[in-house]
């Protein structure tokens, strides 16, 4: 979730809450807002060393007595808005939970004797009156419920981690489509990603997905029209069970993926951006290796690789996407067709197409910051073919 220097959506996003982390929220309310048909306010608050404002519409207050100093700020708690994805999840997240609730309660209770019982020789038994137990017995349930409540935020951190990332559904606007479509499930999240004229960015909105019989056949079996509502007109769509961010901007012109180099020839390369075109530690490099052995309108190559560099997790990686492109086009060279942070993580996600004759494929990758020395992950992939 995204903390801004601001209260409001156009301020400067100077930090990312993760989910279900416990942040400090000032009790004094700024700018009204709605999103997601959400109604909330901004606030000032307070994540670790961080400060700046959020929406408190997606920010409920924890359950926990959290024991703070700071009269003026308040406990709360971010709820796990990108959802659990499955019922894997699910049962990792109370497994987790009911492990570290039980290791803490009873390291607490461990804790509590030893420290609280000294050696019986060492000193005088006096008598302790009533209000001093009660006292002393506050203190402990409070500090108890302190402790539980950093355990419970690491058991969710360490679900998290042991979870399997999102998966998606890939596809572009087909007519005419006779490739499968049993996978296609449009009761999941769709969102279209689509060029705004007027702002002149990319946008992300949920769609519904239709898959509608073609009136006209182009071949002898069944054929389908995959597309989104009427009045929308994707660049690509995407599904998942997860919840992507609605509030997406990518700042390029629409024929900016035109002007760069579309396909890459053994060495060269071309940056790939997040949300706009500036030098970030977060971009990628995409380049080709290889030997060109003849000229022509498609060069002859031997070798020919595809490859991203870029740094994550503190250390500078070069992975290999060769393996993970199964159909290169006529030429032997997939074309970049589009690119832009759409998970949120600020790094670059993209896409590379690949046309033939007789076929077309799409492959997605997505940023994966889970592995050391893996940049990204295949994420998707749409083909398409002439129908018999």
């Amino acid at each position: 979730m995204k903390m801004r220097e601001g209260p409001g959506q156009n301020n400067k996003v100077v930090f990312f809450v993760p989910s279900s982390e416990y942040l400090l929220v000032c009790e004094e309310l700024s700018s009204p807002a709605t999103f997601e048909n959400k109604p909330g306010n901004w606030r000032r608050v307070r994540y670790k060393n961080h400060y700046g404002y959020m929406f408190d519409g997606f920010i409920t207050k924890s359950d926990g007595n959290l024991i703070l100093n700071d009269s003026t700020w308040t406990v709360a708690e971010l709820p796990d808005v990108r959802q659990i994805i499955d019922t894997t999840q699910n049962t990792i997240d109370t497994m987790a939970l009911a492990m570290l609730k039980q290791d803490s309660i009873e390291a607490y209770n461990a804790t509590l004797i030893t420290d609280s019982v000294p050696a019986i020789d060492s000193v005088a038994i006096e008598p302790v009156s009533m209000d001093t137990l009660s006292v002393d017995s506050a203190k402990n349930a409070a500090i108890a419920d302190s402790l539980l409540a950093i355990h419970v935020a690491d058991s969710i951190k360490m679900a998290e981690a042991m979870a399997p990332p999102p998966e998606y559904l890939f596809a572009v606007e087909t007519y005419n489509y006779c490739g499968e479509i049993a996978h296609l499930d449009p009761g999941i999240r769709w969102y279209g990603i689509y060029y705004d004229d007027e702002f002149k960015v990319y946008r992300n909105k949920r769609i519904e997905l239709q898959i509608i019989r073609s009136k006209y056949a182009l071949g002898s079996g069944l054929e389908f029209d995959v597309k989104s509502e009427n009045g929308v007109s994707p660049h690509f769509m995407i599904g998942t069970k997860a919840k992507l961010d609605t509030n997406l901007e990518i700042k390029f012109d629409y024929n900016y993926f035109d002007k760069k180099p579309q396909s890459l020839y053994p060495g060269q390369q071309v940056s790939i951006y997040s949300t706009q075109n500036i030098h970030d530690i977060y971009n990628f490099n995409l380049f080709a290796t290889g030997t060109v052995t003849d000229v022509g309108q498609c060069p002859e190559m031997e070798n020919y690789r595809l490859k991203l560099t870029g740094e994550m997790n503190d250390s500078l990686s070069v992975q290999d996407l060769s393996e993970h492109i199964s159909y290169y086009g006529e030429c032997g060279m997939p074309k970049i067709y589009w690119f832009g942070d759409l998970n949120q993580d600020l790094y670059p996600d993209f896409i590379l197409a690949s046309q033939g004759k007789e076929q077309t494929s799409f492959t997605l990758f997505v940023s994966d910051t889970r592995k050391n020395g893996q940049l990204v992950r295949k994420a998707g992939e749409w083909s398409y073919s002439k129908c018999d």
